[in-house]
């Protein structure tokens, strides 16, 4: 924060373990978006546990997935590709 960068120019890679939703609330309160790594670990959970796990990370406040699954991402979240 003592940067002086602005925040909306601000990526945080939380990274590659679920953080609590207060720590989510505070970063995303100081206009910065957030990065959550799901490679490995939380690609698998989510692929166990059914895809949908990903729109609740979302939901928990991740802007950005940094994942090896994009297309399961991407349909759970039920982005579409713009023609």
């Amino acid at each position: 924060m003592q940067s002086q960068i602005p925040t909306e120019n601000m990526l945080a890679f939380t990274g590659t373990r679920l953080s609590t939703n207060e720590f989510y609330n505070k970063v995303q309160s100081q206009g910065i978006k957030t990065i959550l790594g799901t490679l490995g670990n939380l690609d698998q959970q989510a692929e166990t546990k059914g895809d949908i796990t990903y729109k609740v990370w979302q939901e928990k406040g991740i802007d950005v997935f940094a994942t090896d699954r994009p297309f399961a991402v991407a349909k759970a979240l039920n982005i579409t590709k713009q023609k």
